[in-house]
C-alpha cells in the first residue's frame, strides 16, 4: 500500500502492484531517482498495476564486420545484431565474421581503437554500458 504523497521505489525490470485507499482521483509519476525509477503516488483509488517499461530495456546492438572495401568472396558475415540490457553481458553465442588472410579481435565501439564489447572468441568482454542502441565494429589483425 502506498499512502498519499508516498513514494515507491522499484528495481530494475521490476512489475509492482500498489494500492491506495485514500482519495478519489489517480495521479501517477514515474520518474528517475538516483538512477532508479520511482513512482509517486496521490490521490489513488483501486489497485494499480505498474510494468515498468522501459526500465532495464532492450538496446539492439548491430555488429559491423568492418571490411571496408573487400569482396564479398573474401569474408563471411557473422551475427548482424545482437539484443542487449543496459548492464547485462553481451549476448552469447555469436557467429563470428571471417576475413580472408585476417584474424578477428572482436568487436568494439569504434572502427579503429575504442572499447572492446566482444572477445576474439565471441565471449563478452564487458557489459552493455550504455543506456542505448549502436553499433560495434570488428577488429582485424
Amino acid at each position: 500500500t502506498v499512502e498519499e504523497g508516498n513514494s515507491l521505489a522499484l528495481t530494475r525490470g521490476s512489475t509492482t502492484m500498489f494500492q491506495s485507499a485514500k482519495g478519489n482521483g489517480l495521479i501517477v509519476r514515474v520518474y528517475q531517482k538516483n538512477g532508479a525509477p520511482t513512482i509517486t503516488s496521490e490521490n489513488h483509488t483501486g489497485t494499480i498495476i505498474i510494468l515498468t517499461s522501459g526500465v532495464n530495456s532492450h538496446y539492439t546492438v548491430i555488429l559491423d564486420i568492418n571490411v571496408g572495401d573487400a569482396a564479398a568472396s573474401q569474408y563471411t558475415l557473422g551475427t548482424y545484431s545482437v539484443a542487449v540490457a543496459e548492464g547485462s553481458a553481451m549476448p552469447t553465442p555469436i557467429i563470428l565474421p571471417t576475413l580472408s588472410g585476417k584474424t578477428f579481435q572482436g568487436y568494439f565501439d569504434a572502427r579503429v581503437g575504442g572499447n572492446q564489447y566482444y572477445n576474439a572468441d565471441g565471449t563478452s568482454a564487458r557489459n552493455w554500458d550504455r543506456a542505448e542502441s549502436a553499433t560495434l565494429y570488428a577488429h582485424w589483425g
